[in-house]
């Protein structure tokens, strides 16, 4: 898996992003949120609802070590298929909230 940085979406005028996006022989197949202390589930209700946003099948938290959500089957996987999802823009506004969450200094 090869991570880079997110150069993230523009939702309702917000700039929005994940820490990374995941690659799998070259394609990308997660986002990926670092998650801070006070906010993991948050950042993996963030990671899923970007991940959804933008089609990717996989969603990640990397807090102590990477946890990969698979939204298809709804439960953390330690492998992955290289197939999407379709991005679903009715997302967006959840992406938008959890995003501010996550952004927030006062959690860390």
């Amino acid at each position: 898996m090869d991570l880079k940085d997110d150069e993230g979406v523009e939702i309702f005028g917000v700039k929005v992003r994940c820490d990374y996006i995941a690659y799998i022989s070259g394609r990308a197949v997660g986002a990926i949120e670092k998650a801070t202390k006070g906010n993991e589930v948050s950042s993996l209700e963030f990671a899923k609802a970007y991940a959804r946003f933008r089609g990717f099948r996989y969603a990640g938290v990397i807090s102590e070590k990477l946890k990969l959500y698979d939204l298809k089957k709804n439960e953390f996987v330690d492998e992955v298929e290289l197939d999407f999802i379709e991005p679903n823009e009715r997302f967006g506004k959840l992406v938008l909230l959890f995003f501010e969450c996550t952004s927030c200094k006062k959690c860390e």
